[in-house]
């Protein structure tokens, strides 16, 4: 290899990666697949913070200044354009998991959750403090009442 290759080369391995489509797709599969899996992700910073770790674990370095500002508008015109696909369903595992954590501390049993849990999911979506949660996710998503 030359000395000129070995710069180009050099150059190219300092440099740090852009946000390709391809890392923009595999990204948000990521992001996906932590909803799939019940991660709660409510606000801009849940998003961001999920985007930083997966951009070092695939990209093997910190994301720079820019790179963040990026992923930040990247995740707000999403979240703001279409909060169905990935912001309702962070909502809902929260929801979901508080709903089981109440379950717990009732020490409800399977039957009494078959014949209650409905009922009570609804009272508890009802609930003042889940309904400014659900407001405050930049108002792109209201409960339903």
């Amino acid at each position: 290899m030359s000395s000129t290759e070995n710069c180009a080369s050099a150059e190219a391995q300092s440099q740090p990666p852009t946000l390709t489509l391809e890392l923009r797709h595999e990204l948000w599969a990521r992001i996906l697949e932590r909803l799939n899996t019940s991660e709660v992700l409510i606000t801009q910073q849940d998003f961001q913070a999920a985007f930083e770790q997966d951009f070092q674990h695939l990209t093997g370095i910190q994301p720079s200044p820019e790179t963040l500002q990026t992923i930040g508008r990247m995740v707000a015109a999403v979240n703001d354009t279409h909060p169905e696909t990935y912001l309702a369903r962070g909502v809902q595992n929260s929801v979901n998991r508080a709903f089981e954590a109440g379950v717990r501390k009732l020490k409800w049993d399977t039957t009494k959750i078959q014949a209650s849990g409905a009922p009570a999911r609804h009272r508890f979506r009802k609930q003042d403090n889940i309904r400014i949660r659900l407001c405050c996710t930049k108002g792109a998503i209201s409960p339903r009442h």
